[in-house]
């Protein structure tokens, strides 16, 4: 079982993901970083995160059909179907594809602080209310 209100973040840039991760552990939220799709899924199916925050951008083509095919691998997973991803996305075009393949909320790329924490809170409740119904 994942620890409470620990966020896995997926992002291709160390910086960014520093960056994300100080915004949300001000929150009082822990963090999980990573670059790596294959690391990010291990740990999901592992139970290590309560969400996932993950970045998808028009830079780097395969960066972005990686974060989309994460999406659609985590809907299909008949244990993780319902599992809460957030999706930091250079552009509305992008967002609309995300929540498509399965992401639960997009933020459009520079996000606003407090809005994006709100989110990710947001997106925590959800869990937490999924997993006290089962």
């Amino acid at each position: 079982m994942a620890s409470s209100n620990r966020v896995l973040i997926v992002h291709q840039d160390k910086t960014a993901r520093r960056v994300l991760g100080l915004m949300l552990e001000k929150e009082g939220l822990q963090t999980l970083m990573t670059h790596d799709w294959d690391e990010a899924w291990e740990w999901v199916r592992e139970g290590m995160a309560d969400a996932t925050l993950i970045e998808v951008s028009g830079v780097g083509a395969e960066y972005a059909g990686s974060a989309i095919a994460f999406l659609q691998a985590l809907r299909l997973d008949k244990g993780l179907g319902n599992y809460p991803v957030g999706a930091l996305c250079a552009d509305r075009r992008l967002g609309v594809a995300c929540l498509k393949a399965g992401a639960s909320v997009f933020w459009e790329m520079p996000v606003m602080n407090e809005e994006f924490q709100a989110g990710v809170l947001g997106l925590l409740a959800g869990r937490a209310r999924e997993l006290s119904n089962v």
